[in-house]
């Protein structure tokens, strides 16, 4: 194969992921980073649903193109920060059996797997980042290949 040339003869290339944990927070991902508006006037409390459709094909095609690409796609999925392009804030996870002592709004994201999240939901609130201890959540999604070369 040529660098840069993408055989397209059977098709795109195929992406299969290997939790539905990490499909869900690809989704959740990207729907934070699209700014896309909640059902309701900000508020305490947001409510959005994830999005149904991510063209994980396109990333793939992306990856395949040269040897550089690749790696900055896996450095992306790694190390992606929960942004929310609405309130243009960074997020982390709620975990469990945590409740927001200091009053800050939340966010839920709806429509998500029950296999995921039993509520088909999962919650996320603003990370202070004057404070040391709280870092926003990272994807942490590993990229890998499988070919007739690698197996």
């Amino acid at each position: 194969r040529t660098e840069g040339n993408l055989n397209t003869m059977f098709g795109l290339p195929c992406v299969w992921f290997s939790s539905i944990a990490a499909y869900e927070d690809m989704r959740i991902w990207v729907t934070l980073a699209a700014g896309h508006p909640a059902r309701q006037p900000p508020a305490k409390r947001r409510s959005l649903d994830a999005v149904n459709q991510v063209f994980y094909e396109e990333m793939a095609v992306y990856a395949l193109e040269d040897s550089q690409s690749a790696a900055r796609l896996r450095k992306c999925l790694l190390s992606a920060k929960l942004f929310d392009k609405e309130t243009k804030r960074f997020l982390r996870r709620m975990n469990d059996g945590e409740y927001d002592t200091r009053n800050r709004p939340t966010l839920q994201v709806t429509g998500l797997s029950k296999s995921f999240s039993a509520t088909g939901s999962d919650d996320f609130f603003p990370v202070d980042l004057q404070r040391p201890s709280e870092k926003p959540a990272e994807l942490g999604i590993e990229l890998l290949f499988f070919d007739n070369r690698s197996g």
